[in-house]
């Protein structure tokens, strides 16, 4: 017995030994992951886009699942002194940090603190004033988190950031706030705005009774380890920051943000964060865990939540989610990102669900590093990409969670194993519909009816598809053939609030529906 505890205990040993190796080599290795032919060529790519982008430095990782698969440092951190750049560096991630005041939110209404549907005036100094709706309608947080606030990206000019002190009366810290006007009503449409992301962040502070860095770190930061993830930076931090270009090669000549406040603290919630491709790793295995039970610092069904499309951006093919950018593909699933810039810096950050592979691209120049993310996770999938098992019940979910492009995938790798299945064939095509995918759903629907399932919503799906093509014969007609199959109350209510058939309305023949539906 005392030699099996002696033995557990080496073990115990030997294992965090491993781990704190790791995590040293992380920092310490330029880097991390074995080589092979298929990371010889990303190293190409990579190299040849230094040369071909006029990077000073990237820094690239893979993840899929819990484990940074691949990660490498490439380049300078300084064009005049030429140290290396490596896995140790901290970039500033821009636009990125987004997503951290995000989740604070979501964190903070999980926690009973606040709610979306909460005015934003509520939690701002009495005298400042926003900008008014005249239909009414007010902002409010979730207002602010999709970007659907109508407040402009930055209010009178972007803002310098980091540049100067922060100011200390609340006229100048709101200054930005005052001197704007709503770009539309409230609601209505998209906007991306910086303004609204550094307010959402000052009225958590101002709730939470807690600086906005603090909270972060408390709340994020810690919880996930990510200790090298930070606004104000140490001393040793301070020196592992590369020194930052603009487009014209010219050096950004301000310093990294200190404890002494050098920067504009009104503007970090939007974007004034550092960190390093490990650190965002540990980020990125967070976010494959969505929807599992027992996770922190936040939980499973709000990491779906904050994943899911909350509002599309003035098209059927980008969605906003709770901080995050969704687009659906037809290979990838729905690509999840987000992408950073400011003077000096550029960032990408994306992962898909469907294969639990995500990537990292930090670089200290501020040309757009979304090409070469998107490039990497493509090559991702190819070398270390896995599909998940399609299950009837996850195509289901991924379709009550508006999770279209990957609820497709899910119904028809079902429908390829079991062809008679014709639930499945169901499930595609109303997936495919909700994308907007017509003359692929059309067929789908069809065989939907010839394995008899279904048969009403079906026709009215195919009905709906005709619609949106603005072909009007074959829309009434499916329609009428759906009122005759029924559930009569459902297609009635369909049929007076779609939204998709509104430029039907005016027909003579859309009004001649109505004695098709049964009492």
């Amino acid at each position: 017995m005392r030699q099996l505890s002696l033995n557990t205990f080496r073990f115990a040993i030997l294992i965090s030994v491993i781990l704190l190796t790791c995590e040293s080599a992380w920092k310490r290795n330029l880097v991390y992951g074995s080589s092979s032919p298929g990371t010889t060529r990303i190293e190409q790519y990579i190299k040849q886009e230094l040369e071909r982008g006029g990077f000073p430095s990237l820094s690239v990782g893979i993840v899929r699942g819990d484990e940074l698969v691949y990660a490498k440092a490439f380049g300078v951190m300084d064009r005049r002194g030429g140290q290396p750049a490596t896995l140790n560096t901290l970039y500033r991630v821009g636009s990125v940090g987004k997503i951290f005041t995000a989740m604070l939110l979501m964190i903070l209404r999980d926690q009973g603190v606040v709610r979306l549907d909460d005015p934003l005036a509520k939690y701002l100094p009495a005298d400042v004033k926003l900008p008014s709706d005249p239909s009414g309608s007010v902002i409010t947080l979730r207002n602010l988190v999709t970007h659907t606030s109508g407040l402009p990206e930055w209010g009178q000019g972007e803002p310098q950031v980091y540049e100067f002190p922060g100011p200390d009366s609340v006229t100048e810290r709101y200054r930005s706030v005052i001197d704007s006007r709503l770009e539309f009503p409230t609601g209505k449409y998209f906007r991306y705005s910086g303004l609204g992301y550094s307010l959402l962040g000052e009225a958590l502070e101002r709730v939470a009774g807690k600086p906005y860095e603090a909270l972060l770190t408390e709340l994020v930061f810690r919880p996930l380890r990510m200790n090298d993830t930070a606004i104000t930076l140490t001393a040793d931090q301070r020196s592992r920051v590369p020194a930052q270009y603009k487009n014209d090669g010219s050096e950004v000549l301000f310093k990294p943000n200190d404890p002494n406040g050098t920067g504009n603290r009104f503007y970090w919630p939007a974007g004034g964060h550092y960190s390093t491709v490990p650190d965002l790793a540990k980020f990125l295995v967070l976010q494959f865990k969505a929807g599992e039970p027992d996770i922190k610092p936040v939980t499973g069904s709000t990491l779906l939540e904050m994943q899911t499309p909350q509002r599309l951006q003035n098209t059927w093919n980008l969605a906003i989610g709770m901080g995050w950018w969704i687009e659906p593909s037809d290979e990838l699933g729905e690509i999840v990102w987000h992408k950073g810039g400011s003077p000096g810096c550029s960032s990408f950050i994306a992962f898909t669900r469907r294969y639990n592979l995500g990537v990292i691209v930090l670089a200290n120049r501020n040309k757009s590093t979304e090409e070469v993310g998107r490039w990497l996770l493509n090559e991702a999938v190819k070398q270390y990409g896995v599909k998940k098992t399609a299950s009837a019940e996850e195509a289901d979910r991924l379709f009550a969670l508006r999770a279209w492009s990957d609820a497709a995938w899910s119904y028809r790798t079902i429908t390829e194993r079991s062809p008679q299945n014709g639930q499945a064939w169901f499930g595609l095509g109303s997936s495919l519909h909700s994308l907007r995918k017509c003359d692929q759903a059309i067929p789908v629907l069809q065989h939907a009816l010839e394995l008899g399932v279904r048969r009403g919503e079906a026709m009215y799906l195919i009905g709906s598809c005709y619609a949106l093509k603005d072909e009007r014969r074959p829309a009434l007609e499916w329609l009428q053939k759906a009122i005759k199959e029924g559930p009569n109350d459902d297609l009635a209510d369909q049929l007076g609030t779609d939204a998709d058939l509104d430029h039907l309305r005016d027909d003579p023949r859309f009004k001649r529906l109505r004695p098709f539906l049964r009492p």
